[in-house]
């Protein structure tokens, strides 16, 4: 004879609800973290002879990009507090000055840039390019 009465719960968790979750999360984390790694986008000029800018956290990175803006680091600097910013982070504590410059960018606008960066009495400057052909450029020299 059956027993009518209490029936047990079950006790037990469904996590696939939750692996499917976490999966998702997962997917978003691998697909953004590579754009917020990779800071400002640059159209970096491409050469054949490119040393590897270090990776840790001892420069200084000022980017100017094609429609004009310049920043520091990550942040967006005016021109007029450039010299100051770059004095108090570089120099002050001893960083080596990276310059990042769109290779949309007219020439002049790139040496005035560079001439505010020596005026702040930064000794060493130096140019961030890619690793490539350099052969897709406008002239070949």
């Amino acid at each position: 004879m059956k027993r009518f009465g209490r029936r047990r719960l079950l006790a037990e968790a469904n996590v696939i609800p939750f692996v499917d979750v976490m999966l998702v999360l997962l997917v978003i984390f691998m697909v953004a973290v590579p754009v917020v790694v990779q800071g400002l986008a640059v159209n970096l000029p491409v050469t054949q002879t490119v040393e590897a800018m270090p990776e840790h956290s001892g420069h200084v990175v000022v980017t100017l990009k094609a429609d004009g803006a310049v920043y520091l680091d990550e942040y967006p600097a005016r021109p007029e507090e450039l010299a100051d910013r770059i004095a108090a982070l570089a120099l002050a504590e001893g960083k080596a000055v990276y310059l990042r410059a769109d290779r949309g960018v007219p020439y002049g606008d790139v040496v005035l840039l560079m001439d505010k960066i020596k005026r702040a009495g930064v000794s060493g400057l130096n140019l961030v390019t890619e690793t490539g052909d350099a052969s897709g450029g406008s002239r070949n020299f």
